[in-house]
């Protein structure tokens, strides 16, 4: 099989592929120079593979065959008095701490540099906590289009990377980090509980660009989507699957429908212990879940054994502990078990939990990568 074709037999579970696939969500700044350092004399300039709008150099010398990418999007345009209320918002947090920004969309962000040339952006909160706030921040709020020649560029990138046997997986946001960005975690509870209709509204405005983003995506040659919007803690998720039915799957949804019927295929990424939402996910015919965050309570053998006929899985290898930390023996066992829990029978393709962070060591990325390798080939027998 190619690339394309194995990946959409993994999601689509029919049957099972030659192989099983791989995912990466992305790397990292700090990992990729000190992936340079000790390794980059060994790439040939052949090996040396840059797509229109992603580097993907170190995925493919990992041995890695997908990754999310970015994508044009609509512009959002705001009122007249939008500039001066974030300028007024800015100058009053920046006299708290100077390392804070207020963005655009009304969330609180501290910037932390990391030596002298990487720069972090934290989530602090959300600061439109009250109705008549948010309602005055977005007052003349437009959303515009996204023209047609940023399709051809996208298409244009995805054939290169096929041509590498490598698939970029363009990527949509949804709702759960934006709203948590713009109102806050406490305002999200309140609106619910004294305010739904407002909530509902605030939900279907932070939609408008995703959803004509979703549009421009359906019209690329992209056979596979990605969703991601972190919604879980590591033990629970963060809305009860009622608050989470009412609210967020109705959007979910509404995307999902957009990509089938244009033949995509739909994952969605979060972190966290998501499993309380997979039936909401089965019950809207998303077609799989990345990340199945391990040191979150995702467990891939049960998740296999109670979900994997109706949704493909994929991920389970932690980037938070066992990629930085552990050995190279701790490494090859969890890739093996991986393998052994979510390969039998398709539907499952494998990924670090998380994207190869600043804190993974390219001894174990690469341990983990000729582990995956070695022992890839349906039918899967590990010893």
């Amino acid at each position: 099989m190619n690339v394309v074709d194995g990946i959409i037999t993994s999601l689509r579970r029919e049957r099972e592929p030659d192989r099983v696939y791989s995912f990466v969500q992305g790397i990292m700044e700090l990992f990729a120079r000190n992936f340079d350092e000790q390794l980059g004399d060994s790439l040939a300039e052949e090996d040396i593979v840059i797509l229109p709008n992603k580097d993907i150099t170190i995925h493919k010398a990992l041995g890695f065959d997908s990754s999310w990418c970015g994508s044009a999007g609509p512009t959002v345009t705001y009122g007249d008095r939008h500039p001066a209320m974030v300028k007024e918002m800015n100058d009053k947090y920046q006299k708290i701490n100077p390392d804070y920004m207020v963005t655009t969309s009304g969330s609180l962000v501290k910037n932390r540099a990391y030596g002298t040339l990487i720069v972090h952006g934290y989530q602090v909160d959300g600061l439109l906590k009250t109705r008549e706030l948010w309602e005055e921040w977005h007052e003349g709020m437009a959303v515009g289009g996204i023209a047609d020649h940023h399709v051809d560029e996208l298409d244009g990138s995805i054939r290169m990377g096929i041509e590498h046997d490598f698939l970029e997986i363009p990527s949509v946001g949804l709702l759960m980090e934006p709203l948590i960005a713009t109102i806050g975690i406490d305002s999200i509870g309140k609106f619910a509980r004294k305010d739904s209709a407002f909530l509902h509204k605030v939900c279907s405005t932070i939609m408008e660009p995703q959803y004509k983003k979703m549009d421009f995506l359906c019209k690329s040659e992209a056979p596979v989507i990605i969703i991601p919007d972190d919604c879980a803690y590591k033990g629970r998720p963060i809305l009860s699957p009622n608050m989470y039915k009412e609210f967020i799957i109705p959007h979910l949804a509404r995307m999902i429908d957009k990509g089938h019927k244009k033949g995509k295929l739909v994952m969605m990424h979060s972190d966290g212990f998501i499993e309380p939402y997979y039936p909401l996910f089965i019950e809207i015919g998303l077609d799989a879940h990345e990340s199945l965050e391990p040191v979150a309570g995702m467990d891939l053998k049960h998740c296999k054994e109670h979900y994997g006929d109706k949704l493909s899985l994929v991920g389970n290898i932690d980037s938070s502990r066992l990629l930085p930390y552990g050995s190279a023996a701790e490494v090859a066992a969890e890739v093996k078990k991986c393998l052994r829990d979510g390969a039998p029978g398709g539907g499952y393709m494998f990924s670090p939990c998380t994207d190869l962070t600043d804190s993974c060591t390219v001894e174990n990325a690469v341990t983990m990568m000729e582990t995956y390798k070695k022992y890839r080939q349906y039918p899967v027998d590990i010893p």
